[in-house]
């Protein structure tokens, strides 16, 4: 294969569900990227996969995880989306909305949108109740389309 432009998806094949339905199998293009972190491949997901499939033993999430390729978190490292497993282990930064530092992830203590800003602790710990509510106001007015 050349590139996806001229990809055919393929029939490969037929197996019944728990119900004892036919099921028809097949191939798909997917893409898959690098987690700059740790050079696994990833995957990005929405709402659970990247299109609907049977929750039996052809789950999308289990075939990825058979293949050895990690999700795509939100999460980044240089302006960098890493992989879920760098998430959960640290190694992921941001540039905290207020303060304009870059923090660890296990620094955040809030997040708005998509593509998100956040709030670090340290901001959260040491600001006033008032200076914090006002950019916590702000955050959710200039994100509170994002998801529409």
């Amino acid at each position: 294969m050349n590139d996806e432009t001229t990809f055919t998806p393929e029939i490969i094949g037929e197996t019944k569900d728990v119900d004892r339905e036919t099921i028809t199998l097949a191939t798909m293009v997917v893409y898959l990227k690098p987690c700059p972190t740790c050079a696994k491949l990833m995957i990005r997901l929405s709402d659970g996969g990247p299109f609907q499939l049977f929750p039996y033993d052809l789950s999308f999430k289990s075939q990825v995880e058979r293949a050895g390729w990690v999700y795509v978190s939100d999460a980044e490292v240089d302006e960098k989306r890493i992989c879920h497993e760098c998430k959960a282990a640290g190694r992921a930064s941001f540039v905290c909305a207020m303060c304009k530092e870059t923090r660890r992830m296990d620094q955040e203590e809030e997040s708005f949108g998509e593509p998100a800003e956040r709030l670090c602790s340290v901001c959260f710990e040491t600001v006033t109740a008032k200076v914090w509510a006002a950019k916590v106001r702000e955050l959710r007015e200039d994100h509170r389309w994002d998801f529409e």
